[in-house]
């Protein structure tokens, strides 16, 4: 096994895990031990010859790699499969500190920056790997259902209004002002309507060219 090249393995394990009775072959390989020797997914095999069920093929592979942080170098991936899986290795560790003895929780701005979909699939594999990870499947698409909006592109009012509004100017408080609108509206403190929007925006942009201007 230790001959075997991380694309080689890598596509093996695809097969595996894309197979009807792929949780059946990766029960086969823990019963016989032979997970010890594959370094990148020894202790991934070995939860998911449990909860094979629990876990869709990206996040099978993301549950592997989670334990050592990484992603094998030459593995057999394209290049949006190893961007999705990398995307939820990095919000594993950035949500690793939800544990049930800490007060941090997940909140609507988590699930409206990570995206519901991606802050699952992370969350889920934390709560496999780690001690005293709770599950909050059942928060996290709670949470979502009640979002007023799932991106920006679901705002009423946009970049290219706010750069209208203010005479065609543009610059960095395009995404600054934008990403405060819609944090305000993730929160209900404004409502998701083009007119509201706009005058809020309004107000943000003097409040950053008086503070442009006092300093």
């Amino acid at each position: 096994l230790k001959e075997i090249s991380n694309y080689q393995l890598s596509r093996e394990l695809y097969k595996i895990f894309d197979a009807k009775y792929g949780r059946k072959a990766v029960r086969y390989i823990v019963d016989l031990k032979s997970n010890r020797r594959l370094q990148d997914y020894n202790v991934g095999l070995e939860i998911l010859a449990k909860h094979f069920k629990h876990f869709d093929i990206i996040e099978k592979f993301a549950l592997c790699y989670a334990v050592n942080k990484k992603i094998p170098d030459n593995t057999c991936f394209d290049k949006v499969t190893l961007s999705k899986i990398q995307s939820i290795l990095n919000v594993c560790e950035e949500t690793k500190v939800w544990t049930k003895t800490n007060e941090q929780t997940v909140t609507p701005l988590d699930v409206f920056n990570y995206g519901a979909d991606l802050l699952l699939s992370a969350t889920k594999i934390n709560h496999y790997l780690e001690n005293n990870y709770p599950n909050i499947t059942k928060k996290i698409n709670k949470i979502s259902k009640q979002l007023p909006i799932h991106s920006m592109a679901d705002m009423k009012f946009h970049g290219a209004d706010l750069v209208e509004a203010n005479d065609g100017k543009t610059g960095s408080y395009i995404k600054e002002i934008m990403d405060e609108l819609s944090k305000e509206v993730v929160l209900g403190l404004v409502e998701n309507d083009y007119r509201v929007l706009r005058q809020r925006a309004l107000e943000l942009l003097n409040n950053q060219e008086g503070k442009t201007e006092g300093e």
